[in-house]
């Protein structure tokens, strides 16, 4: 087996002469003898191209004796979420090519780069970890939190990504058709019943099926859905043959399917049978910072489709507008962003989206914005008790990330120096 370490060089990194940096603490700590291999990604540019080579030296002179250590070099703005994902990957196949006859275990460095870099580590570990199994899926969330496109981005990285994937809303199927969507039916199933049908399971076979919205189903069904994952056999409607189907399944849902379970509206044994690899997708208004940037990827988009209507000018946000979409409660999530870019992408002349412009196409409209200050501030408080807590989170993570070394730790932290670090450790009850 091949162990093969993949991390960015972030902008600390090549200062290796002031703390060392996340890269030269992760390869002084212990966590290196986990891996063989530590492929380096970087795109380095002024004021950091003078430390290039340096750093290229000292890392070889000093690890590489121990491991296997490959820089990589690509030219990318940084917070471009898919110019990142396909460097990043692009490296992974070519690894995956080179050692065909090995498995490999990889493990991602997440600590240098930028957040977006450091988000598609966390998303390449996360679905490939889960997608390379046969295991169920349950994806949880709010209405519009984009569960379908996790769904099928799953199964593109997965062993079945060249057999068929197909997509049932369960809320939108009757039940007397249900079973003979998922399942097929005979020829003269029923009156007027025309031919015979394959259904969901038995065209899918060697794919995945995503049952989105779950919870909707009868016990009827969810029945011999059960049975259809449990033994990986169907039976037709009107046909008492037993036929052997193989299926992945993903299913979602935006309910607490543990509270249908508890009220006998969803069969537990069928619960723990999807629940073996749960993911819960934040709704859009607790993603911070992170709103802008799926906003400037939708109006992308929406500019490049709208290109060749006559008179049609690219759109950008303003900086105020950019601020009210980070605000908004979102109660649509990501679909309701989408909309409403596109709205006023169609509505408004100007090239440039101000906040009062953008205020106008709110699905919700004004009275949704939030007012006043944030609920979760709750007052009377212990201000000192709050922030020496809060002060203790962040250095133990950091002590954490920096694999114990104290000069970075100070430097993640920004403080000046190492005796401050100490001070603050003390302060906050952290033993070292």
């Amino acid at each position: 087996m091949k162990k093969i370490c993949l991390s960015w060089i972030g902008t600390h990194d090549p200062k290796f002469g002031d703390g060392g940096g996340p890269i030269i603490a992760l390869l002084e700590s212990p966590h290196a003898d986990d891996f063989d291999e530590l492929h380096l990604l970087y795109n380095f540019g002024q004021p950091l191209e003078k430390h290039k080579d340096e750093y290229r030296r000292h890392i070889s002179k000093k690890y590489a004796k121990n491991k296997m250590v490959v820089f990589h070099e690509h030219e990318l703005n940084p917070t471009d979420y898919n110019r990142i994902y396909e460097i990043s990957t692009g490296i992974m196949k070519s690894l995956l090519k080179k050692y065909s006859n090995k498995k490999i275990k990889w493990h991602f460095h997440t600590s240098p780069g930028t957040g977006q870099m450091n988000a598609i580590w966390v998303l390449l570990s996360k679905t490939r970890k889960l997608a390379a199994h046969n295991v169920s899926v349950l994806i949880t969330g709010e209405t519009g939190t984009g569960k379908e496109l996790l769904a099928k981005a799953i199964h593109a990285a997965s062993l079945r990504k060249d057999k068929k994937m197909l997509t049932l809303n369960c809320a939108a199927i009757q039940e007397t058709t249900a079973n003979a969507t998922l399942f097929g039916w005979s020829k003269g199933a029923w009156t007027g019943a025309c031919g015979e049908g394959l259904g969901y399971f038995l065209e899918c076979s060697g794919g995945t099926i995503f049952l989105d919205e779950i919870g909707e189903l009868s016990l009827e069904t969810q029945t011999k859905l059960l049975r259809a994952i449990q033994e990986g056999e169907v039976q037709r409607v009107g046909d008492g043959r037993v036929l052997n189907a193989d299926v992945r399944i993903i299913a979602a849902t935006h309910k607490n399917l543990l509270e249908l379970v508890r009220n006998g509206k969803f069969r537990e044994d069928l619960y723990y049978r999807l629940n073996v690899f749960a993911i819960e997708l934040p709704p859009l208004r607790k993603r911070g910072e992170d709103i802008t940037l799926i906003a400037e990827k939708f109006l992308g988009a929406i500019n490049d489709k709208n290109d060749k209507i006559p008179g049609y000018t690219a759109k950008k946000l303003s900086a105020n507008a950019r601020q009210l979409l980070i605000n908004y409660p979102w109660p649509g999530n990501v679909r309701e962003l989408y909309n409403t870019l596109q709205r006023v992408c169609l509505w408004t002349d100007s090239a440039i989206i101000t906040a009062d412009e953008l205020k106008n196409y709110f699905t919700h409209g004004a009275q949704h914005e939030p007012a006043g200050p944030d609920p979760d501030f709750l007052f009377p408080v212990n201000l000192d008790e709050i922030t020496v807590g809060l002060r203790k989170k962040y250095i133990c993570k950091a002590l954490e990330k920096s694999g114990g070394n104290k000069s970075e730790t100070a430097r993640m932290l920004g403080y000046k120096n190492y005796q401050t670090l100490a001070h603050e450790m003390k302060r906050a009850g952290i033993d070292g």
